[in-house]
């Protein structure tokens, strides 16, 4: 029902035939021509700075993508333990009065187990690049994924932080690159859909995501090129890809226009 229709290279007709090069540039058929210093776009990517929002009296800081700290390290008391079988231990940590659930996505990393086999109520133990967010309750949960691990240790080390020290809430800044969408069925049987933006800056990329009713109209507006701030975001991290989440509270600001 759906025939591939190739596209001739530039030069050539149908079947190959050689035919007189076409004066106009690449650029008219490039996906990335809003981006591209040969195309419309230019080298002078965002690299964080500051913001004051119409209005509003308060500056904001704006991180840099490579300056951003999704993964924290704990050194924790495990306040519970259940065996699942088949499966990775449900664990809840505690550390002077506060509690946090590990959520162990990745069992394995390269072979080896991310947490002590026998690890049990009462070991002391090092969370090492877990990636701290709240669930929907706002119970602080502690991801463990292919980047991250536990161990068994007596003491604290360098770079260890408290239960709730980590910064909670970023605000960034970037270049859209391209919108992203995703939807289905959930498990109760009610459609979802989630809509995303891939901003670029001077030392990296990052995702924004979030709920469709979480994005306000202007997102519609927005395309490749345009500038834009997010305000109080939350981050996520999975191995090597960093992404910010659109949380309440979260804002959206057009800093420029790709036309402009």
């Amino acid at each position: 029902d759906c025939p591939t229709i190739p596209r001739p290279l530039r030069g050539f007709a149908e079947g190959g035939v050689k035919i007189e090069d076409p004066e106009e540039s690449r650029c008219n058929t490039c996906d990335w021509a809003g981006l591209c210093p040969n195309g419309t776009g230019d080298d002078d990517l965002p690299d964080g700075g500051q913001h004051q929002p119409a209005g509003d009296i308060k500056v904001y800081d704006l991180t840099a993508f490579g300056d951003l700290k999704p993964r924290i390290n704990i050194f924790c008391e495990v306040f519970s333990a259940t065996k699942v079988p088949d499966k990775a231990p449900n664990l809840t940590i505690e550390q002077d009065g506060g509690f946090a659930f590990v959520r162990i996505i990745s069992q394995e990393s390269e072979g080896v187990l991310t947490y002590p086999e026998d690890i049990a109520k009462g070991d002391t133990v090092r969370l090492i690049g877990v990636v701290p967010s709240t669930n929907w309750k706002g119970e602080l949960q502690l991801k463990v994924d292919p980047h991250a691990r536990i161990e068994k240790a007596s003491q604290a080390e360098e770079g260890d932080i408290g239960l709730f020290d980590f910064q909670a809430r970023w605000n960034v800044y970037g270049r859209i690159a391209y919108t992203t969408y995703k939807s289905g069925i959930g498990k109760n049987g009610k459609p979802w859909t989630r809509k995303g933006i891939v901003l670029l800056d001077n030392s990296g990329r990052i995702t924004v995501e979030g709920w469709d009713n979480a994005w306000p109209s202007i997102f519609n507006t927005l395309k490749q090129g345009d500038e834009i701030a997010v305000l109080n975001v939350s981050l996520d991290a999975w191995a090597i890809d960093v992404k910010a989440n659109l949380e309440k509270g979260s804002t959206l600001h057009v800093i420029s226009r790709a036309d402009d």
